[in-house]
Parts: C-alpha cells; sequence; structure tokens
C-alpha cells in the first residue's frame, strides 16, 4: 500500500519554490535594471570617468609668431612660462570650488579670479590659475601631488610669455596680449582657447592674432593609477604661428619719443610712395608686459583716471579739431571749385564782422592784403573764412571726403575711430540742428565740428605730396613662414585718385613749401638744411579766440590749445609725411614744428647712413675677384 504525503505538505513546498523564484526573478531583475543603469542611463559617464583617470590629455603650445621691424629689429618675442593649470574634470562638481579655495589660499592668488575663470570655461578644460610661477611654488605642487596621489588636479604646463624689447616705444602700435575675455571664449574662432590663455588685445597683436597665434597640438598619454603617464596614445603636433615683418622703422619710433618729451599727443610717419607706415608714436605709453599677468586695482585705477591716456591709443583713436592744416583742404577745394584764384587777394584786417558777430584771425593785428600764397604761408584765417563761406559746407565737405576726412583710412589696426567732416545732413541728423553760416566758417579752418585723427591727418598730407593718390596705409610688410621663408607681401592698395588737377596740388604745395622756408612762415622751426621741406602748422582752438589773449602758462591744462604740424620733404620728390599733434600745448609752429623737425633730421641722417653703406658694399670687391 502507497503511503501519499499530506496534501498540505506539498502545498506548502510548492509555496515556498514559488517565493524562491520570486525573489530570486525580482533580484534578477533589480540586477538588470542596475545594469541597464550603469551601462545605458550612466554608461557614458562612467566611461568618461575610468577615462579621466585612465588617459591624461596634454595641450601642446604653439610657438607665437615673432614681430619684425622694417631692418629686421625684433619688436615681439617669446619666452618660456611656467604657468599652474586647474584640471576641473578631476574632480566631482561639489569638491572643485572647494579645492580651488585651498589652492588659491595656498599658493596666494586671487580666488574671485580664479573662480570667474572656472565659470567661463568651455567644456571644463583646463584653467589657468597663476602665471610665471616660482621654484619654490614648483617644488610645492610636486610635493603635493605624491601626497595627494593619482588624479590630482594641479598640473604645471610650459607655455610662452610675450617679450617686447622696445616695450613702451611700439606699445600702441604692436600692441599687446591679455587674458581672453569670456565673449571670445564662446566663439567658434577661439574654441582651442582656454580661461587664463593670453590673445592679442590691442593693435598688430590683436589685427593679427590668427597668423600670429599659430594651432595649438594635442598630445593623449596612458596613465597608471598614481598619474604617471605610462605610453603616449595620440599625438597631434602644434602648428607655430607666422612672423610678421613691419614697415616701422624703429629709429625713428624712438626719434618720435625723444622728440615729443613729455607732451601728450601722436606722431605719425608716413611714406607718401606706398603708404606704408614708418612710425606711430602715442604719448604717453605704457609697458606692454604689465598686462601678462592680474593688474592690481590700485595699479589700474591709476592708470585710467590718468587725464594723459596712457592707454589711449591717439594716432588712431584720437580725434581732435585739425585745425589750420585743415587749410590745405580748403585751398585745394577752393582752387577746384574756381572759388579761388591765385592772384586774388582778400583783406585781413584780424578779424572779419559776420552774422553779428566777430569771426577773429590768430593775428589779433591783421595780415593785410594776402592771396592763397600768403594766406597759407601766415596762416590767415579770415582769408579762409571769406573762401570757405563762398564755396559753402556741401562742396568743401566733399573734397574733404575725398581727402580722407570723416571716412575710416582702412589701416591694419583694430579700434580706428572715423573723425567727423560735418555737413547740413550730418548736423541735422546727429544735432538735429540747422546748419547755420557760421558754422561754414569754422569748418574751412578746421574747427568747429571738424574731427580728424593723426592718421587721417597724414594720409591726406601724404596723397597732397605724392600728385593725388590716396593709399590705404598699412603697418604689416610681409608675413613669414618659422624658417623666415615669405608667404605673403602686404602692399597697401590704392584707395582712390584725388579729384584735383595737378596745378593746383602744385599751387598748395607751393604755399606749404613757403610755410617751412619763407620769411615769416608759421613753420619756420622745422626748416632742415640741405633738404626742402613742405609743411602746415595748426592751432586747435580748445575754445574760441578771445579779444583779449592769455599767455598758454595762465591757462588751466584742458583749456590750452593743441599744436599741430603736418609736413612732407623733399618738397620736390617726398620720401616722408610727418604729422606731430601735441595736446594742450600751445601754437603748432612754436610746439609741433620742432618736434617734426627732429624726426626729419633722424630720418634723413639714417638715410644718408643707409646709402652710404650700400655704395661701399657695391664698391668692395668679390670673393671671385679676391
Amino acid at each position: 500500500m502507497i503511503e501519499r504525503e499530506p496534501s498540505g505538505f506539498i502545498e506548502n513546498e510548492e509555496r515556498r519554490d514559488a517565493l524562491y523564484y520570486v525573489v530570486v526573478g525580482i533580484a534578477f531583475l533589480i540586477l538588470l535594471t542596475k545594469l541597464v543603469y550603469l551601462q545605458v542611463i550612466k554608461g557614458d559617464e562612467y566611461v568618461e570617468r575610468a577615462d579621466r583617470h585612465r588617459t591624461r590629455e596634454y595641450r601642446l603650445p604653439a610657438q607665437r609668431g615673432v614681430i619684425y621691424d622694417r631692418d629686421g629689429e625684433i619688436l615681439a618675442e617669446n619666452r618660456p612660462s611656467y604657468n599652474l593649470f586647474f584640471h576641473p574634470k578631476m574632480l566631482a562638481s561639489p569638491e572643485r570650488l572647494t579645492f580651488l579655495e585651498k589652492a588659491c589660499e595656498e599658493f596666494d592668488l586671487d580666488f574671485d579670479v580664479a573662480k570667474r575663470r572656472l565659470e567661463n570655461s568651455r567644456d571644463l578644460r583646463p584653467v589657468k590659475i597663476k602665471t610665471d610661477i616660482s621654484r619654490d611654488d614648483l617644488a610645492k605642487i610636486e610635493t603635493k601631488a605624491m601626497v595627494y596621489g593619482p588624479g590630482y588636479p594641479l598640473e604645471i604646463e610650459i607655455e610662452t610669455a610675450r617679450v617686447y624689447p622696445h616695450g613702451d616705444v611700439t606699445a600702441h602700435i604692436v600692441g599687446y596680449m591679455d587674458e581672453i575675455d569670456p565673449g571670445r571664449l564662446q566663439r567658434d574662432k577661439y574654441e582651442d582657447y582656454r580661461p587664463g590663455d593670453l590673445v592679442g588685445k590691442t593693435g598688430i597683436e590683436e589685427y593679427y592674432e590668427e597668423e600670429l597665434a599659430g594651432r595649438f597640438g594635442k598630445r593623449i598619454m596612458e596613465v597608471n593609477a598614481r598619474g604617471v603617464p605610462l605610453r603616449e596614445l595620440s599625438l597631434e603636433p602644434g602648428v607655430s604661428g607666422r612672423n610678421l615683418v613691419l614697415n616701422l622703422d624703429v629709429t625713428l619710433m624712438t626719434a618720435a619719443r625723444r622728440a615729443i618729451g613729455t607732451a601728450a599727443g601722436a606722431v605719425v610717419v608716413m611714406d607718401p610712395r606706398d603708404g606704408a607706415v614708418l612710425a606711430s608714436y602715442s604719448s604717453p605709453n605704457f609697458a606692454p608686459e604689465m598686462f601678462l599677468r592680474p593688474i592690481p586695482h590700485d595699479v589700474w585705477n591709476a592708470i585710467n583716471n590718468n587725464e594723459r591716456k596712457p592707454l589711449y591709443n591717439k594716432f588712431l583713436t584720437g580725434q581732435y579739431p585739425p585745425g589750420s592744416t585743415f587749410k590745405a583742404i580748403t585751398a585745394l577745394a577752393g582752387l577746384e571749385s574756381g572759388v579761388i584764384k591765385p592772384g586774388d587777394t582778400e583783406y585781413c584786417p584780424g578779424k572779419w564782422r559776420f552774422g553779428g558777430r566777430d569771426f577773429r584771425c590768430h593775428s589779433s593785428r591783421g595780415h593785410g592784403y594776402v592771396n592763397l600764397q600768403s594766406a597759407l604761408v601766415h596762416s590767415c584765417d579770415v582769408y579762409f573764412y571769406k573762401k570757405g563761406y563762398e564755396m559753402g559746407i556741401d562742396l568743401l565737405a566733399e573734397y574733404g571726403k575725398a581727402m580722407g576726412y570723416g571716412v575710416p583710412t582702412g589701416i591694419d589696426l583694430g579700434g580706428e575711430y572715423r573723425g567727423v567732416m560735418p555737413n547740413k545732413e550730418w548736423k541735422s541728423e546727429k544735432l538735429k540742428e540747422r546748419w547755420l553760416p557760421g558754422d561754414t566758417l569754422s569748418a574751412s579752418i578746421g574747427q568747429g565740428y571738424d574731427l580728424a585723427t593723426p592718421l587721417q591727418v597724414a594720409v591726406s598730407y601724404a596723397a597732397i605730396a605724392n600728385g593725388g593718390t590716396v593709399f590705404q596705409p598699412r603697418v604689416v610688410h610681409r608675413i613669414e613662414n618659422q624658417d623666415g621663408s615669405a608667404m605673403q607681401e602686404v602692399d597697401a592698395p590704392v584707395l582712390r585718385k584725388l579729384p584735383f588737377k595737378k596745378r593746383n596740388l602744385d599751387l598748395v604745395t607751393r604755399g606749404l613749401i613757403g610755410v617751412v622756408n619763407d620769411p615769416g612762415g608759421t613753420g619756420r622751426n622745422a626748416r632742415l638744411k640741405g633738404h626742402l621741406v613742405a609743411g602746415k602748422t595748426g592751432t586747435s582752438q580748445v575754445r574760441a579766440i578771445a579779444a583779449v589773449r592769455k599767455h598758454i602758462s595762465q591757462l588751466p591744462y584742458k583749456a590750452r590749445d593743441h599744436a599741430w604740424f603736418a609736413a612732407f620733404a623733399p618738397a620736390g620728390d617726398p620720401e616722408i609725411v610727418v604729422v606731430v599733434l601735441a595736446e594742450h600745448s600751445g601754437h603748432g609752429g612754436v610746439v609741433a614744428a620742432p618736434i617734426a623737425q627732429q624726426v626729419l633730421t633722424v630720418f634723413f641722417r639714417e638715410r644718408a647712413k643707409n646709402l652710404k653703406r650700400q655704395k661701399a658694399l657695391e664698391g668692395a670687391p668679390s670673393l671671385a675677384a679676391r
């Protein structure tokens, strides 16, 4: 007889088996869910985290291009710099700021600056937190890395820092490098840059950033658990930047600085034959290296509050009434329009009563009867008041713009100001006012609403000197590869031809020669022995000419006149144009003309040396003949 187990026992066993399978199923489901979460949902994050500790990416610096003057003198070059970087990806998000704050405290860094750079970091790229670290800091960081172990988020990278051998002389035109700003970091053009990186901020350094900077390289290394590199996984070499050879002559730049001395202002030197900028100096200057690291607030405030504005690029962005230098343009416009005839005279008693007010001449005694030649030589305001009024502002402005006033020159430097060549439409749009006849009188002598940069005045006088061609001024002459092989010649394009007949240009040139060389000429302080100089003085009034004039020493600095002088030489076959603007310094003939004379003297002295050297080389016997 077969015994059967009680049915209750079987049911309990089946229940236990079912429970077992349910528990196993739930555990398997939990495991499967966890695997899906780890491999699918969080897979990329953990792979990235594993790679972060398995590999390390090193950015390879690109050698920035060197900048030379026309004779091969170095104006900007490179030196090695040991910089401290923070790698935010090496830490979890909550730990980053805490670690960074402790590091800044330990290495005496500005936490706010470092924090701002971290916030601006694109894709959490490494952030530079200190430039040019000391040997002591280097040893401290290496010790900390050993104690910390794998994944230490501070690292030293060797980069290049900029050196400017003629720094303060060339600061405004060569420019300087500074920390890249958040706005640029977001642009595709700067996608390889990191917070704290240096980038060209002004001058040639900024305008030719792409050519100078080259392209960063990248090396990816496999590392062990201690962060020690084991092997190279990939290498993408950096591409060096290109060198620039400028039209600048550092000898002339130095001469300009010496000549202008302590006066605030600018000196521009151009070759009228091709638009090459031989020198552009702005005073006072500054040391460009100071921007390679954060500037203390008190130093920055002192620079910004300086009324002479050392950071202000006066030859490019300084806008001043051109004063009597503009009379050459009024003369050309009058000749071309027929308003001025060379032999006709006007009487100057020292003022012209017009519209119920006195428009005064700079000579209170007057000049008597003057024609075009004598009006230019003695800079008679009354003569040009009358001729400008006969012409009308719209015609005068049309010729002024043809000369380059109120129009950007297109120079290869950023931030150029366009100046103002006013007319009826301009005043109506800008000031919502009607043009008055008295406005025309002021404009005809370069006053009133007229504004020009020293560079614009130089471009206009270069066009007079060369017979009527307006060149686009150029600072860079040639772009080269690192090995010195030429890549690209940078020519100054012709912008336009002046709408003046040759005889009219010759008549004005004759007047400008008289300004410097005739007895009583206002520019006689610019005379040169052996070289015929043509030029025009200008005294740009900051306020209206008073009936009773005060000596400059009795006036506040800001109430003093600006001194101008524009010249070219040799007058028969010009090779050089010099324009000087001395802020709040007095009369052009007294202050600016001697500055131009000093620059001209150095130019012709150096030219004579070069010619002598060239003849000596040509006369030396060749090696074959020896």
